[in-house]
């Protein structure tokens, strides 16, 4: 039986049209099968047009073959850190060596005569071969993520229909990461594979089959429910390409993942709609990730608390706030009066310790929606929006709580405090500049008098 009728005879009612060579065909992801002998026994057009080779350079070939000859006409492989790698490094080469697979490998290739093109690659073997001569079999899928690194370029979408039987390039499918969604021409669904299942939480796929998309468990990145009509499926549908479309899933018996959902009509070869499909690329853990260092940037590595990047993005947030609802702005500037004192007696190890108590004690002296952060040495801010005319009990309140005797390390310090006060009225106007040089001088003038007694 021929490949396609084989495919045709084994879809599922009312899905004629929707094959998986078009499936694979249409995802944004380049898709390899290497045998267990090394040799490419499958690669899409994606994939070629990644590593820059032709069809017949490819299929057949052994992998190590491919990527010596890929080093040997100039071409050059760079890990995540830019740092040229040698063939044993290749995320295929080492799951053949040690049949573990490598989730995520970010790679950049450089060829003769181009930029650099960078890959996010997974490669691990078959989990459920349905055919012997796939035993020992590694699916590769290759990422294009060039526009996260460098610029906004467009991924490559042109892929080539697979020859191969629906057994085979089901197994493909079922082993990638990416979670696939196909409808039919009337919007029903068609396909979820093991991937988009496990985003979605289905545990029954077949009572999805034949019902239409309803984004009911989509969300945008803000929050906002997603409308059905800005599901990546329907946009598709309706002629449009979408790539990269950033998505919360919300689903009670699973973990929100975020993911980015690239798009785009199935036709067939007389350009007739046969369907769309839909390529989520999970991008939850690489969020958090970079959340988590947007989050350090932020921080004072010593106290924890903000730091004069935090300062200079919350002064500019409660200006604006203060001009908007006509609120009084109080800035206190901090310094400590016996700091160099006490790093020149007992140390910089104490020293540091006596900073981070008076962060500690800053964060227990204001209120959770005021900010705080550390400029540096022994220079600590505060920001107040005040509805009243507080401001010299909130001083009076951080003078107290930096007013003590302690001891840190076994060595007695006297903690001391002078506080400048900083005022924008509200419906004044005022630059930030002015703002903390009133504070800078109110400080100096109290530490000046305290000198003087």
């Amino acid at each position: 039986m021929a490949v396609i009728e084989l495919i045709e005879h084994n879809l599922k009612p009312n899905h004629e049209e929707v094959t998986y060579e078009s499936i694979l065909g249409s995802l944004p992801e380049g898709v390899m099968l290497v045998d267990e002998n090394g040799v490419v026994i499958v690669c899409n057009s994606s994939a070629l047009g990644l590593v820059g080779a032709k069809a017949s350079d490819v299929i057949g070939t052994r992998y190590e073959e491919i990527v010596n000859k890929f080093y040997s006409t100039g071409g050059v492989v760079y890990d995540e850190g830019e740092v040229e790698i040698g063939i044993e490094d290749h995320s295929v080469i080492k799951t053949f060596k040690t049949g573990l697979p490598v989730k995520d490998a970010l790679f950049a290739i450089e060829h003769k005569n181009s930029g650099k093109i960078w890959l996010r690659v997974n490669s691990m073997k078959l989990l459920q071969p349905s055919k012997s001569e796939l035993n020992g079999a590694i699916v590769v899928t290759m990422r294009n993520v060039t526009a996260e690194h460098t610029s906004k370029e467009q991924l490559k979408t042109a892929l080539r229909a697979l020859e191969r039987d629906k057994e085979f390039l089901k197994v493909l499918l079922d082993n990638l990461q990416e979670g696939i969604v196909a409808v039919d021409a009337e919007g029903r669904f068609t396909l979820f594979n093991p991937a988009s299942l496990k985003f979605h939480g289905i545990t029954d796929p077949e009572k999805m089959y034949g019902r239409v998309p309803t984004a009911s468990d989509l969300y945008e990145v803000d929050g906002k429910k997603l409308e059905r009509d800005d599901n990546p499926l329907i946009r598709a549908l309706m002629g449009e390409y979408v790539k990269d479309q950033p998505l919360v899933i919300k689903h009670k018996d699973v973990e929100d993942r975020e993911i980015l959902a690239t798009s785009q009509a199935l036709k067939d070869k007389d350009d007739e709609l046969i369907g769309a499909v839909v390529a989520m690329y999970d991008v939850t853990e690489r969020n958090s990730y970079e959340r988590k260092l947007a989050e350090l940037a932020l921080k004072d590595g010593l106290t924890k608390i903000g730091n004069r990047l935090k300062f200079n993005e919350d002064i500019a947030n409660y200006m604006e706030v203060s001009n908007r609802h006509g609120v009084k702005l109080a800035l206190f500037v901090i310094d400590l009066d016996n700091f160099k004192y006490v790093n020149d007696k007992y140390g910089h190890l104490v020293g540091d310790e006596l900073l981070i108590e008076v962060g500690d004690r800053l964060k227990s002296a204001v209120r959770p929606e005021d900010s705080i952060a550390r400029l540096g040495g022994d220079e600590f801010v505060v920001l107040c929006l005040l509805d009243g005319n507080d401001e010299e009990l909130v001083r009076a309140r951080i003078l107290s709580a930096l007013t003590d005797d302690i001891e840190i390390k076994g060595c007695p310090v006297s903690l001391r405090a002078s506080i400048g006060l900083g005022i924008k009225e509200p419906g004044t106007v005022i630059g930030r500049d002015d703002l903390i040089k009133a504070a800078d001088i109110d400080m100096y003038k109290i530490k000046a008098n305290k000198i003087t007694q």
